[in-house]
């Protein structure tokens, strides 16, 4: 949004400002969001056939990170890693 406010001639922080207080540019700011990550998803699409997958990833998981970020699974607290605090604290003196 800064490259367009500039490119418009009006100040950042009034496109941000007229976003809080105006619920249909707010509406119109979300509107052209959506557009633009749609637009990155197809050049994504035609550089990934080309082969340039590491910066497509890296512009996918920007925009849309509910989607195309990174899954880490959930460590359990009671699977074999886990440690108990006294366990440990006990460990910890042995070296």
């Amino acid at each position: 949004m800064s490259l367009a406010a500039e490119r418009t001639g009006i100040g950042r922080n009034t496109v941000y400002l007229r976003r809080k207080v105006d619920p249909s540019f707010a509406l119109g700011w979300r509107n052209a969001v959506e557009m633009a990550a749609e637009a990155l998803r197809d050049a994504a699409i035609t550089h990934a056939l080309d082969g340039d997958i590491r910066l497509l990833m890296f512009l996918l998981r920007a925009v849309r990170p509910e989607v195309y970020g990174r899954r880490v699974p959930k460590l359990s607290r009671t699977g074999p890693g886990h440690r108990r605090r006294s366990d440990t604290a006990n460990n910890s003196a042995q070296f």
